[in-house]
């Protein structure tokens, strides 16, 4: 519940002064910061080295290593996010040689990443369900960040600037969250860096890893490919109409985090009710991000007209395409927690590896015809292989599969109404 509101708070206000920002900068400026930002969340799956997931997992299993868990893993987080940083400003130096303020912009944003591992520490608060530490962390560091972006705006200072406040953004809620974790009780220096536990993280974490990074390449490949091919201005238009979508990808990863530690310790006692669990997450995420789809086709030219204005009205049939990707993402969203579980993170590898391959090849085809059009229909098709589709391709992962079919066709609710009933 905490985390729900910590979203929604953040959907709202943080939508609300973004669009203003859209409007402020115009399609191209905005295409250039979101180009920038792109390449900071592909640099970012990097620097998280995929381990929040399994830190979550040790911690709530082992809570007596806590200390050894949350050390090694800060540290492994914190040298990723140093080598992130080398690679991110070398990539943008090798893609825009000559573009020296798309360079400025990247490499402030770059050292962001250095402070990623702040998320050990929200993994601490949900393995103990305490979750409403971090939201009044990070909703106190949000306030102040909203306040600062609105008196850029009104001075209208320049595009550099804004680039500066994402970075001052990760260093706020960086000392928030830490903040909150000492106050609570939380013994900092206490942490003991192991390497014994830093390689069984490793050992763990590498699969989550590659498939993170190839979830963010079909995430934002299309962004950065967008903007080389076409320009910046069609990843400003191509984004803002995203961006609307993208705010609720939040919803199936707050009801996993809630649910999933209550699941999850059904697992050993009956497999059947721990199924069932993540058949009840997945029906609670499909129904939402069903509704949502068809809410936003239905009505898409009238909200990206009353949100961007004018100036975005080739956002509409981007938008119009791009809201069906929530189906897909949620379900894929909440069963990354299965796999989890199952101990088999490889598939999420294998999916999300196979995953980029379809996203390029969709993209170099469909971008240089129909734009930022064709980058919409590009994700789609991808999201529906990673999310859904994928599944059936081994029997490890069928039970998996069925459990998302039951949903998707609606026979789990039919079940369920029956058994009620009886």
């Amino acid at each position: 519940g905490w985390l729900f509101i910590d979203k929604i708070l953040r959907m709202g206000v943080g939508l609300f002064v973004g669009v203003w920002l859209a409007r402020y900068l115009g399609p191209e400026k905005f295409g250039l910061l979101s180009y920038a930002t792109a390449f900071m969340a592909l640099f970012g799956a990097f620097a998280s080295l995929g381990l929040n997931g399994i830190v979550l997992r040790d911690l709530i299993q082992q809570p007596e290593s806590a200390n050894s868990t949350l050390g090694s893993a800060f540290a492994l987080q914190t040298i990723s996010g140093l080598v992130a940083v080398g690679l991110m400003f070398f990539a943008v130096t090798l893609l825009r040689p000559e573009d020296e303020l798309a360079k400025t912009i990247v490499a402030i944003l770059s050292f962001s990443l250095i402070f990623q591992s702040r998320e050990v520490i929200k993994c601490w608060f949900e393995s103990i369900v305490l979750s409403r530490y971090v939201v009044l962390a990070e909703s106190a560091a949000l306030f102040l960040l909203l306040v600062l972006k609105i008196f850029f705006i009104i001075f209208k200072l320049p595009l550099i600037y804004f680039a500066w406040l994402i970075f001052f953004d990760s260093v706020l809620v960086s000392l928030s969250l830490i903040f909150v974790y000492v106050k609570t009780g939380g013994e900092l220096f206490s942490w003991k860096v192991n390497h014994k536990k830093m390689v069984a993280l490793l050992k763990d974490g590498w699969p989550l890893i590659i498939s993170g990074i190839s979830a963010m390449i079909y995430m934002k490949i299309d962004q950065i490919m967008l903007s080389e091919i076409l320009g910046d201005r069609s990843v400003g238009i191509y984004v803002a109409a995203t961006r609307l979508v993208e705010v609720f990808y939040f919803f199936p990863y707050i009801i996993a985090a809630s649910f999933f530690p209550i699941v999850y310790k059904k697992m050993s006692i009956d497999y059947d009710a721990f199924m069932d669990g993540m058949k009840v997450i997945f029906s609670i995420v499909y129904v939402v991000a069903l509704l949502l789809s068809l809410f936003g086709f239905l009505f898409s030219y009238s909200i990206i007209n009353f949100v961007y204005g004018n100036d975005y009205q080739d956002s509409v049939i981007i938008f119009s395409v791009h809201v069906f990707s929530l189906v897909f993402v949620f379900l894929s969203a909440a069963g990354g927690k299965w796999f989890l579980a199952e101990g088999k993170q490889i598939y999420l590898l294998y999916r999300s590896v196979i995953g980029i391959v379809i996203n390029i090849v969709a993209n170099v085809f469909f971008i240089p015809v129909y734009g930022a059009f064709g980058a919409s229909v590009s994700t789609v098709i991808t999201v529906f292989f990673v999310g859904f589709l994928s599944n059936l391709m081994s029997k490890k992962t069928m039970p998996l599969f069925k459990a998302q079919l039951d949903v998707v066709s609606f026979v789990f609710f039919f079940k369920k109404m029956s058994r009620d009933k009886a």
